[in-house]
């Protein structure tokens, strides 16, 4: 089978019109892109955060019912009120503690820097079909 190919000439008024709408639409693209790896990242921090809140409400429910199930009586001498109250101290410094956040990588399908640069490629070409 026979290619044929077909040329097609433009005024240089309308090239330019037509490349810097094309660029433009291409450098939107890009920033849906940016902002599509941002909220993806956004998804998956909110996951992070909620499974993290609920191992914390797990765990402090934990402790309320231990500290109500060794909660002293209060026909008990105040000396050992005292001991006990010790004790609540610690198990509430053992158990409260804040412990530092583990860091998950996010893997993004683009790279963000490499976004940046192609949208700084696409603005120089646009200034200077302007």
């Amino acid at each position: 089978m026979e290619e044929r190919q077909v040329y097609i000439s433009f005024e240089t008024p309308d090239y330019k019109l037509n490349k810097t709408s094309l660029l433009m639409c291409k450098a939107e693209i890009i920033q849906l892109q940016k902002r599509l790896t941002n909220l993806h990242a956004l998804r998956s921090h909110k996951k992070r955060l909620l499974a993290n809140l609920s191992k914390l409400t797990s765990s402090t429910e934990f402790i309320v019912q231990r500290l109500d199930e060794k909660m002293p009586d209060p026909t008990m001498p105040r000396h050992i009120k005292n001991k006990f109250s010790k004790r609540v101290e610690k198990a509430k410094q053992k158990f409260l503690a804040p412990k530092p956040p583990k860091e998950k990588s996010i893997e993004e399908d683009f790279d963000v820097s490499n976004l940046d640069r192609e949208l700084l490629e696409l603005n120089k070409r646009i200034k200077e079909l302007s």
